[in-house]
C-alpha cells in the first residue's frame, strides 16, 4: 500500500475539487491505529471478508462523488436509515452496496432524497433480493 503525506494527500484532493485543511488534524489522527488485541484483528478481518463476499441487499449508483469526504457523506446518509447494517461506498465505481438487517427494506424515494439532498445524484437503486 502506498502511503501519502498529509500535504500530498491534500494536494491530490485539491486537484479533484475537494478543499481540505489540516486545521482539525491532531497528531493522534496521523498515527497508525494499533489493535488492542489479537481477537480485535481477527474480528476486523472476518468483517472485511464477509463484506467482500456477501451479496448486498441494495446496489445504488451515485454520481458526483470526487473524494473520500463525498464517500463518507453518502455512507453516513445510508447508514442513517433504520435497518441498515452497513454501507460500502466505492468512489471509483460510484456504487454503494447496502447490507440490511434481516427483514428490513429501504424506501427508494427516501434514499434518493437523502443522497440528492447532500449534493449528489442517485442514478439507480437495485434491490438484490
Amino acid at each position: 500500500m502506498t502511503r501519502l503525506t498529509m500535504a500530498a494527500a491534500l494536494a491530490a484532493l485539491s486537484t479533484l475539487g475537494c478543499n481540505g485543511s489540516l486545521d482539525e488534524v491532531s497528531q493522534e489522527d496521523t498515527q497508525p491505529k494499533q489493535a488492542e488485541s489479537q481477537s480485535d484483528v481477527s474480528v476486523d478481518n472476518e468483517a472485511e471478508e464477509n463484506a467482500m463476499t456477501a451479496n448486498p441487499d441494495y446496489q445504488i449508483t451515485v454520481e458526483g462523488m470526487t473524494c473520500g469526504n463525498c464517500v463518507a457523506n453518502v455512507t453516513k446518509a445510508l447508514e442513517g436509515f433504520d435497518g441498515v447494517k452497513s454501507a460500502d461506498v466505492d468512489l471509483e465505481s460510484g456504487v454503494a452496496r447496502v447490507y440490511m438487517n434481516e427483514g428490513a427494506e429501504l424506501d427508494s424515494a427516501e434514499v434518493t432524497k437523502a443522497i440528492d439532498g447532500r449534493g449528489f445524484t442517485t442514478k439507480s437503486i437495485e434491490h438484490s433480493h
